[in-house]
């Protein structure tokens, strides 16, 4: 909470060194009384509820590493020791959220659609391939050498063909992260199932386990640690490429909004949008760990996010 107060004090009694005569918005001032009125109800659940209290000191976590960051920008930008329009204010990043937010709005939602279209169809093929490399030797034994060429080739290499060949670019950007994603995954779900213990096959057939059902109930459970762990590595490569993708000629998205920004030097827009892709970032892998735990309840609790 002393943190806050001083960011609130550096922002209301630290002049402003080079000011406009038009006075800038001050979002900053708000931003610090709701946090200062979280810490006010966060203390009050922990002290009348102890099971909240680990939640509650994760908030004060987030929360004092936040302040500790915003003291020193906000007092470098009032003395202007940083200059804009490279280095702005926080109350002008903050600003984003408020006067641009129709056009952000549009912007995440063109993002996320093409992420998530990109990103589930890359992650079908790779579990798909990996587990018909680690179940069929016949098929390895086919396909290997040319995963091993293609597979590790950058997506970003892809863009000159995926431009020809795609006719849009919303097209050749989902082309480019399915690429991305696609090899991590298959190569952890192949490496999943070619290590299922050769006792746990023999025991299921023992009992009398068919193909199918070998393969549906021992190997995918038993490989699926090993896919999951290609999920949340290929999602990064995929939140990488989207920026790239976006810079193919699309009309909206946050890779494309943080190249227009850019252009007009309007760097609190660039900061904005990529907190905003570090915001959207910990949403999407929080819910991929929420169906992990659910799905793998002997592993919850052994990674967490």
């Amino acid at each position: 909470m002393v943190l806050w107060l001083l960011v609130l004090a550096a922002h209301r009694l630290i002049p402003q060194v080079g000011a406009s005569f038009k006075v800038p918005a001050d979002y900053l001032t708000p931003v610090a009384l709701v946090v200062l009125g979280i810490f006010g109800v966060t203390f009050g659940i922990a002290y009348r509820l102890p099971t909240q209290r680990p939640r509650v000191l994760a908030i004060y976590r987030v929360l004092i590493v936040l302040g500790a960051v915003l003291i020193p920008w906000e007092v470098a930008s009032r003395l202007a020791w940083i200059k804009p329009p490279f280095f702005p204010s926080p109350s002008k990043v903050i600003g984003v959220y408020i006067e641009d937010s129709s056009k952000l709005l549009l912007s995440i939602a063109y993002s996320m659609r093409l992420l998530v279209v990109g990103y589930l169809i890359g992650c079908i093929a790779g579990v798909s391939f990996g587990l018909a490399l680690g179940w069929s030797r016949r098929v390895s034994n086919w396909s290997m050498f040319w995963i091993r060429l293609i597979g590790p080739i950058p997506a970003t290499a892809w863009i000159p063909l995926a431009i020809v060949i795609f006719p849009n670019s919303f097209t050749a950007g989902v082309f480019l992260i399915a690429f991305a994603s696609w090899f991590p995954v298959m190569m952890l779900t192949w490496s999943g199932v070619a290590g299922v213990p050769k006792a746990l096959l023999e025991a299921a057939q023992t009992l009398g386990a068919d193909e199918k059902r070998l393969l549906r109930q021992v190997v995918i459970p038993a490989a699926l640690p090993s896919v999951f762990v290609g999920l949340f590595m290929s999602l990064g490569t995929a939140f990488a490429i989207l920026i790239v993708a976006e810079m193919l000629g699309v009309k909206a998205g946050l890779g494309w909004y943080i190249t227009w920004a850019q252009g007009w030097s309007e760097y609190h827009k660039v900061y904005a949008a990529m907190l905003v892709l570090g915001a959207l970032f910990i949403t999407v892998v929080s819910g991929i760990f929420k169906i992990r735990d659910r799905l793998l309840g002997w592993q919850k609790g052994i990674l967490r996010w």
